[in-house]
């Protein structure tokens, strides 16, 4: 009996909650490389997401109209046979910054620095083009768009970066007044790169990380937006005991709401992510110490803040210090990995869940494999090859802690062909998919 993965993966990080989770069943699965594509023409595959039975490609190639300039086209493959069924051309030869996928429409975000920020709304997955809406934005948010979560009444979050590591958060609320843009946010850090939000509802709650060791009361923070209105709870008790206090107020530009969620990190300087699922946001924390890596994740209630539980702030040897972080939610738990500037592991994954405390497990024994999905309770990761080739591999990951820590099994394993470097690992439309920026390969289950 072979496989099966259910659902789609529609924005960056899986969903639009970052859970990079997709139900499936790998208890007998084998894989085995069903097909792979290469963009026309050399253009380099950029982005990718999964649509019901298609995969959804952005690739950027030479642009006919602009000498010099890339050009943007989508398109839509079969993810039974690996064949194009639609292709798209974005009339703008701008990159597509973000692409997220609600329901039957495909959102591609394009913009350049110092170009306008343009969305397109198109069907999946015949892409036939529904607007062209240019984001009403000052040229001080123009630099890049760094994220983006559709939602399910048609609007869109927007992640803006600034420039030295400043973020701006704006939704396009309205589907029927695509140029109103409302619920601006702006915060402030040394760290660039997408801040890893998500949405629950029509919320984005927006991670903040805690202050540099200069600052006496470094606190990592997550702000919740409204299309509506904001509200705030702040955790103060910091044995685990949650002080809620909630306010409304009609937002208005430039209005930046009180935290949702503030963490006293005890002067540890963390990079903060957030997750959520099933109900709950997870804050998760990563910083590094002077010895050690320091983590911790805190689960709260995405209506009213409530903190359900959370692990200590927790000293993990054998780590190196790192720049990021992935996360998965799997089985009721989150799994953490931190991650270097060269996308390599510098931790174990780390296993956190109401028992509220970190269990650490080795994702790989001869090699570190870097932490990409869960898909039904295994999870599934990738190790890049200096040749361009891929292997990928879904673990479990046992659940009760031995003397060692929890153990992770390699449940399967293959080896991709070369796909031009810069891998990343994607799931749906039946299939593991694995991107390099030439070459995209889907893996039957």
């Amino acid at each position: 009996m072979a496989g099966a993965i259910f659902g789609d993966w529609t924005h960056r990080r899986g969903d639009a909650g970052g859970s990079r989770a997709l139900a499936a069943d790998l208890e007998r699965a084998r894989l085995r490389v069903a097909w792979s594509w290469e963009a026309p023409g050399g253009a380099r595959i950029d982005q990718v997401r999964t649509a019901g039975d298609s995969v959804l490609v952005a690739a950027m190639g030479i642009s006919e109209e602009a000498p010099g300039w890339e050009h943007p086209t989508l398109y839509a493959i079969d993810g039974e046979v690996g064949k194009v069924s639609a292709r798209q051309r974005l009339p703008d030869p701008m990159p597509v910054a973000a692409l997220a996928v609600e329901g039957h429409v495909v959102h591609a975000v394009s913009t350049r620095p110092d170009e306008p920020v343009y969305v397109y709304a198109l069907t999946a997955p015949a892409l036939r083009p529904v607007r062209r809406s240019p984001v009403p934005l000052d040229a001080a948010y123009r630099p890049d768009v760094l994220d983006a979560w559709a939602l399910a009444d048609g609007g869109l979050w927007l992640e803006l970066e600034k420039g030295e590591g400043t973020s701006a958060f704006v939704v396009l609320a309205d589907p029927d007044d695509p140029l109103r843009a409302t619920s601006r946010l702006e915060l402030y850090g040394s760290l660039g790169g997408a801040r890893d939000a998500c949405v629950a509802g029509h919320c984005l709650f927006v991670p903040e990380d805690a202050s540099p060791p200069s600052d006496t009361d470094p606190r990592a923070r997550i702000h919740k937006l409204d299309p509506e209105q904001t509200k705030s709870a702040e955790l103060r008790d910091s044995q685990g005991a949650a002080d809620v206090r909630e306010t409304a107020a009609r937002p208005v530009r430039g209005e930046v709401p009180s935290d949702w969620a503030s963490v006293d990190t005890g002067g540890v300087p963390c990079r903060a992510h957030a997750l959520a699922a099933e109900g709950l946001v997870y804050a998760a924390l990563a910083g590094d110490g002077p010895r050690a890596l320091f983590a911790q994740i805190i689960a709260l209630d995405r209506v009213s803040g409530v903190e359900r539980w959370k692990t200590p702030l927790s000293g993990i040897d054998a780590s190196e210090a790192g720049v990021g972080a992935r996360l998965a939610y799997v089985n009721g738990e989150v799994a953490m990995q931190r991650l270097g500037a060269d996308g390599h592991p510098s931790s174990d994954l780390l296993l956190a869940g109401p028992r509220g405390s970190f269990e650490s497990a080795l994702l790989g024994a001869k090699r570190r494999f870097v932490l990409d999905a869960s898909l039904g309770g295994f999870l599934v990761a990738h190790a890049a090859s200096a040749d361009g080739r891929v292997v990928v591999a879904a673990f479990s990951v046992e659940s009760r802690r031995g003397l060692l820590g929890r153990r992770a099994r390699m449940h399967f394993s293959i080896e991709t062909p070369d796909v031009g470097g810069a891998p990343a690992v994607y799931a749906g439309a039946g299939k593991i998919l694995v991107k390099g920026e030439r070459r995209l390969v889907a893996l039957g289950v």
